[in-house]
């Protein structure tokens, strides 16, 4: 059994618990502290569990989706929407064109002529 397979198993009989408790309750079935992190970690990024309180005393309650089937694979995250729209070369090229022009042309003495 994963884990979060226990995890999930535990938040069916309780409403919320500490990272402690989690802890202490995975320990006990043989699993080590920094899985038990990494797993409460995955879902709360999944959606799966909720955080609520201050550094030190985080309470974490189940959210409906635990309630779920487990999803497997990633998380979505940032990776995972929209590129963002870029400007086209051409674009660019032409802002610098002109900005060429502009410079030309305010700069009198560029073609040997003054003012």
């Amino acid at each position: 059994m994963s884990t979060r397979k226990r995890i999930r198993e535990y938040f069916k009989s309780h409403d919320k618990a500490t990272y402690t408790q989690i802890r202490e309750y995975c320990q006990k079935h043989g699993f080590l502290s920094g899985n038990i992190a990494f797993a409460v970690n995955n879902m709360m990024n999944r959606g799966e569990l909720a955080r609520t309180g201050n550094a030190g005393s985080y309470l974490y309650s189940p959210t409906e989706l635990l309630n779920g089937e487990i999803a497997t694979g990633r998380p979505l995250g940032a990776k995972d929407k929209q590129p963002r729209a870029r400007k086209s070369k051409q674009v660019e090229a032409v802002r610098r064109f002109d900005q060429l022009l502009r410079e030309v042309r305010y700069s009198g003495d560029y073609f040997g002529r003054v003012g």
